[in-house]
């Protein structure tokens, strides 16, 4: 009976941090699009100025997201180097 409650315990954390990751990962995906089509617009503008701090922030932001989108692969990675 005790096993019973500690398997639906383990399912139910297990559902909620695999919806959790996906949500997670689907809101990166969502803005590394969106980086990219700041980049494409960073392109686009014709004030220097303003390009130019396009440029300087976009692909920061794109290394950052590329980051956080690899971060689980690099985790499961050195838990098997361990």
């Amino acid at each position: 009976m005790l096993n019973n409650y500690i398997n639906n315990f383990e399912t139910t954390i297990s559902t909620i941090l695999f919806y959790g990751f996906k949500y997670t990962l689907l809101l990166l995906v969502i803005l590394l699009i969106l980086s990219l089509i700041l980049l494409i617009v960073g392109c686009i503008i014709k004030s220097q100025t303003i390009k130019s701090k396009f440029l300087k922030i976009v692909p920061g932001l794109l290394l950052s997201l590329i980051f956080l989108l690899l971060l689980p692969y690099i985790l499961v990675q050195f838990k098997n180097l361990l």
